[in-house]
């Protein structure tokens, strides 16, 4: 019986813990506040964390729904297919493209802000290094 009692109140207390620090609009907040520079993108300081963000963390993009067979959550996985990311060529990059108002890109997904995609097309410009 304590043993029962222990794993309720043990499975309550993991209940309560994620239910309270499962924020996601604090999350947001703060990786848009992150400014990327103009230059000298690095791809695990600057792009990643937006990307886990705005990209996988909401589930899309992730290891294990891969929407669109794209997960974002690795310099490997994100450069996977050869036209998500096109080194130098921003313009042809399917990161960049879909991410513009009016794309195709599903209405519901966090948006990135402007200096965000900014920045990634800087990352690409400057040859999409893992840096």
């Amino acid at each position: 019986m304590k043993f029962l009692n222990y794993f309720i109140f043990s499975f309550f207390l993991l209940v309560a813990l994620f239910s309270f620090n499962c924020d996601d609009s604090e999350i947001i907040k703060d990786i848009d506040k992150r400014e990327i520079p103009s230059q000298n993108v690095s791809y695990n300081y600057h792009i990643q964390p937006v990307l886990n963000v705005k990209c996988s963390y909401s589930g899309c993009h992730s290891d294990d729904s891969r929407a669109g067979g794209i997960s974002l959550t690795s310099y490997a996985n994100t450069m996977e297919k050869s036209w998500v990311v096109v080194p130098f060529y921003p313009e042809n990059s399917r990161l960049v493209q879909i991410n513009y108002p009016g794309s195709g890109h599903p209405e519901f997904y966090t948006k990135l802000t402007l200096n965000q995609l900014e920045g990634i097309k800087t990352w690409i410009k400057e040859g999409a290094r893992n840096n």
